[in-house]
């Protein structure tokens, strides 16, 4: 299976996850700005959330929150300022969080742990 074809299946499981265990609504899925791209932005209780998808098919190249490192975060700050502005608001007025899901994709369901306010 190609890379894109397994991070999207990532993206689904996790989606699905979200909404069924979180009750978050799902705004948004692969949002792509100038710089750079975010999987899912949502919203819960007052608060964007942008959320980064990290899936693995086998433990071989760690764990996959451990890919999720400082200029991927950095990253995704600043796509997330960039949707905000985008939609009208000021970054430094709304709440904003950052979460991570890790998807672990073997034989058998897969595992989703869920990392809110991982940054």
């Amino acid at each position: 299976m190609e890379e894109i074809r397994k991070g999207q299946k990532g993206e689904q499981i996790a989606r699905r996850w979200i909404e069924k265990h979180l009750k978050m609504k799902v705004l948004e899925t692969n949002f792509r700005s100038p710089f750079g791209e975010v999987d899912l932005i949502g919203w819960d209780n007052g608060s964007f959330v942008f959320v980064e998808v990290k899936t693995r098919f086998s433990a071989f190249c760690g764990l996959p929150e451990e890919a999720v490192d400082d200029r991927k975060k950095r990253r995704i700050r600043r796509v997330a300022e960039f949707y905000l502005m985008q939609k009208g608001c000021n970054p430094d007025e709304v709440s904003i969080r950052f979460d991570v899901v890790a998807v672990q994709v073997g034989k058998g369901k897969p595992e989703v742990v869920y990392y809110k306010e991982a940054f």
